[in-house]
């Protein structure tokens, strides 16, 4: 009986990790074209990669450095904001964001730290 058991409680925790698998979104760097801004002789901070993946109902962001002020931006296909906030994001931890998705199908992820804004595009729902 404990065998049973054990095999079964291991198989519904193999099953559940699969299910919730994350996917990664390919992020692209904006960046700042704005001649003004160079010719003031501000050059831009290097700030690393942040890398997003996202589940069927949370988007995650990681990053080697702190980022204060990131402000997220989640829009549908049509352009519609669904999902806004400012927060930090430590270094070396994920950063979870429960998002209600209110359909299956394509989405737009920005992420805006200061002058730079980095934008992934990611779909959600039975299709993928």
């Amino acid at each position: 009986m404990k065998r049973f058991l054990f095999t079964t409680l291991f198989t519904l925790l193999f099953s559940s990790t699969i299910l919730a698998q994350e996917i990664e979104v390919p992020m692209s760097e904006q960046r700042v074209e704005d001649k003004a801004y160079w010719e003031k002789g501000k050059r831009a901070r290097s700030i690393a990669p942040i890398e997003v993946t996202h589940d069927d109902n949370a988007v995650y962001i990681y990053s080697n450095v702190l980022l204060e002020d990131l402000q997220i931006t989640i829009k549908d296909s049509a352009d519609n904001e669904i999902y806004s906030t400012t927060t930090i994001a430590v270094p070396d931890q994920r950063t979870s964001i429960s998002v209600l998705f209110p359909s299956d199908g394509q989405y737009k992820i920005e992420l805006n730290i200061g002058e730079r804004c980095y934008l992934g595009y990611f779909e959600v729902g039975s299709s993928l």
